[in-house]
């Protein structure tokens, strides 16, 4: 679900008016509409998205929060690796993507200690 909603957010923050659909979401994750519409339908129910029938999806404001934090954490991990452990910037996206899910609050401190952020 979080890699959704990093989509998401990514999308939502190219749109004007923040309106994202589900056609946009797959076209830009390369998934089916189909598996994008299951995955859109629990984050409704999580509280992150508002999804009316026949209309965009908006985040709601703890699913900007959450996407916000996601897309944060995916950022300094791809910084590190690339800057301080010079790893090339399609491996660092990739690691980072997979790092991202499984960090802890205590490493990501410190890690954004580090780097001065």
């Amino acid at each position: 679900m979080e890699d959704y909603l990093k989509a998401i957010y990514r999308l939502h923050c190219q749109e004007p008016a923040g309106v994202i659909y589900i056609n946009d979401i797959a076209a830009d994750m390369g998934f089916h509409k189909s598996s994008v519409f299951r995955a859109t339908v629990v984050l409704k129910a999580k509280g992150s998205l508002i999804k009316e029938r026949y209309t965009g999806l908006l985040l709601t404001k703890e699913g900007l929060r959450q996407a916000t934090f996601i897309t944060q954490r995916y950022t300094i991990l791809q910084r590190f690796l690339q800057e301080v452990l010079q790893i090339d910037p399609g491996t660092a996206s990739q690691d980072a993507c997979g790092m991202e899910h499984g960090i802890s609050h205590r490493s990501y401190e410190s890690l954004c200690r580090f780097l001065g952020d």
